[in-house]
Formats: structure tokens, sequence, C-alpha cells
């Protein structure tokens, strides 16, 4: 089984650009960010036990993986109703919404079988459901499965619009299903679920984004030519083998030793 290695670590950090003020004596809140799972979590676990956070943030993607099974898919659901209810903010990413809001008579891709839906349906009812969130802002960053591009950021207030609207009432509002040529679907860019880090960084706007769901050997950075303090985005996605720390506005990349 991988372990986590402590003090096997790699540091990359990035400082807000205007001073965090807090009140005198109050240490930063903590918050562990985990990338995306796809089944590996014996391993997000080991990065929670290591870590004392104050509050953990999933970048969803927890469900579907190469080969899987609905044992694997099973597995998984109860792990991820058991951060549910250690208070965890779970994401959603394109691997997950199918099998979290409709029923089993279309295949949406990515993974997805009808047995495997039941199975994860039995497991996190439609009541849990509504636990779960589409993206999240946290000491001035943004986190999302994959990011918003200009096309997009002027909705980031309205969350729980569309978080209502997609788990009520099956919302095909663009910023949830907009997949781009690079991820096989049509013209530039994405949504919220589905944009390519690649378009991510062609099209950032005034943000500063913390983000998965394009994988690479090692986590990514980007940012902006102009105030790229405040124009920047991570992409944590290393199947597993990093995860973040947010601590008084400043990001911390660490490395999983396997």
């Amino acid at each position: 089984m991988s372990t986590l290695i402590e003090d096997h670590i790699t540091e990359t950090s990035v400082r807000e650009g205007e001073q965090t003020h807090r009140e005198a004596g109050t240490p930063p809140k903590r918050t562990l960010i985990i990338p995306d799972v796809h089944h590996k979590h014996k391993i997000a676990q080991s990065i929670i036990d290591h870590v004392q956070a104050d509050h953990i943030i999933h970048l969803g993607d927890h469900q579907d993986n190469f080969g899987d099974t609905v044992g694997h898919a099973v597995n998984t659901a109860r792990w991820t109703r058991d951060r549910l209810d250690a208070g965890d903010t779970i994401l959603l990413g394109n691997h997950d919404l199918p099998y979290w809001f409709w029923n089993d008579k279309h295949d949406w891709g990515c993974g997805w079988t009808p047995d495997k839906h039941r199975a994860i349906q039995s497991i996190i009812t439609r009541e849990r459901r509504c636990e779960f969130k589409l993206w999240v802002e946290c000491e001035g960053w943004v986190l999302s499965h994959a990011g918003f591009t200009s096309m997009y950021a002027d909705l980031i207030p309205h969350h729980d619009i569309f978080m209502e609207e997609t788990l009520w009432y099956g919302s095909t509002h663009q910023l949830i299903y907009h997949v781009g040529a690079r991820r096989g679907g049509r013209g530039s860019g994405g949504g919220v679920l589905w944009l390519d880090w690649l378009d991510l960084m062609l099209s950032n706007p005034p943000l500063k984004q913390i983000v998965g769901h394009t994988p690479h050997a090692n986590f990514q950075t980007y940012r902006g030519l102009i105030n790229h303090d405040y124009s920047q985005a991570w992409n944590l996605d290393t199947h597993l083998h990093h995860y973040g720390i947010l601590e008084g506005g400043e990001l911390t990349v660490h490395e999983v030793e396997r």
C-alpha cells in the first residue's frame, strides 16, 4: 500500500498580492486540498491523516478509472460519504456528476456504467448529494475541478443557483456542459467541469484559481503577464502525487512519496 513519507516534501508557494489581515494572535486557517482521486482513496486518506488541517477541500473526480469495477465504485462512494460526514467540502468533477444527478438510462461516457451508477446512488442518497459543490471560494482563491475562463467568470458569485438547477432540474447550462475541442467537444475553452488546462492558460481571467482535471507528471502553474498576483492558476492533478495547503492566503504544494 502506498505510504506518505513524513518530511519528504517539495514545496512551492505564492503569497497574496495584498497583505492578509487577521486578528492578532489568531493562527490562519489551514485548508488541505485533495486533487483528483479516481479510486485512490487510500492514498488520499493517508494524506488527510498526515496533515493537520482545519478544513479539507476535494477538487472532484473521486470516481472512475481505467478497468475499474462496481466494487471500486462502491468502496470509493463509501469513502466519499465518510468524508462528507467529516465535514469536508467535496467539489464535483466531470467523472462524478453523471453518478450524482441522473438516471441510469443514458451512457454519459467518462467511464460511466449503469451498474456503477446504481451502486453509487444506493450509498450517496439524493439527500446527501445536495452537500456537494461545483466550486468554492477560499482565502481569495477560486477552487473548482477544471477552472473558469473569462467567458464564465462573471457567474462565480451565483454558485447556489447553478447547484440547485443542476441538482433538482437537470440544468444543461454551458457552464456545466461546455466541452471544448481539446476534450472531444467543439470550439474553444470549456465549462467548469471540462476546461482543459491549456485552454485555461489561454483565457485565464483576473482570478487566482486552483484546479485539477488535466493530469501532468508534476503540478502546473500559470501567471498572467499583467498583474500576475491576481491572474494565476495552479493545476494539482498529478495522479495524487501532490496535494495543496492554503494557509493565510498562501498556497503550498507538497509531494507524496509512494
